[in-house]
């Protein structure tokens, strides 16, 4: 059912059980990782982190930031402290 395209939330419908149960059952088949399933993990690019940097050391905040790149907030700051912590005269 993943194959032919159908989501998570579907193909648990289509097989009359929980998300939390097929998340449970069949997570690496679905794709998961431990504690968020479904998601994929973030990696930054070298242009991602050259654009946090900018933006950082031109006065943006790490939320404002996030907004701009369509992450959360802690996301931005996990993967980009060292570009957030230079903008701000950190080490």
């Amino acid at each position: 059912m993943a194959e032919a395209g159908l989501t998570r939330r579907q193909i648990a419908q289509e097989a009359g059980i929980a998300e939390s149960t097929l998340y449970q059952h069949y997570f690496s088949e679905m794709g998961g990782r431990a504690g968020c399933p479904g998601r994929r993990a973030h990696v930054p690019t070298n242009a991602q982190r050259s654009f946090v940097s900018s933006r950082a050391t031109a006065g943006a905040t790490a939320q404002t930031i996030a907004i701009e790149m369509g992450l959360s907030a802690p996301t931005v700051r996990k993967h980009y402290r060292d570009e957030l912590n230079r903008a701000h005269g950190g080490v």
